[in-house]
């Protein structure tokens, strides 16, 4: 499945951001093109099911939709 796919490149995106850092993630910013294949709500219950009971399930996401661009892009990652 395309979804699940991305997101599991998300997650290892996000576990390389945080070695880096050394410090949690709390918010990440997502921009999704409007003629994109992927809605805000299918991407955040995609989500949902596949970080559910990881570290990573209470994730804020803030999405973004542009005309534009990337089908999906993480714009901004914010750290506790």
């Amino acid at each position: 499945m395309h979804e699940t796919h991305l997101i599991d490149n998300i997650l290892k995106y996000l576990k390389n951001e945080e070695s880096k850092t050394r410090r949690k993630i709390k918010k990440i910013h997502v921009t999704l093109s409007e003629f994109g294949a992927i809605t805000a709500q299918h991407f955040l219950e995609h989500f949902k099911e596949v970080t559910s009971g990881t570290k990573w399930s209470g994730l804020t996401i803030v999405i973004k939709k542009v005309k534009y661009g990337p089908e999906f892009e993480i714009t901004k990652i914010n750290f506790k």
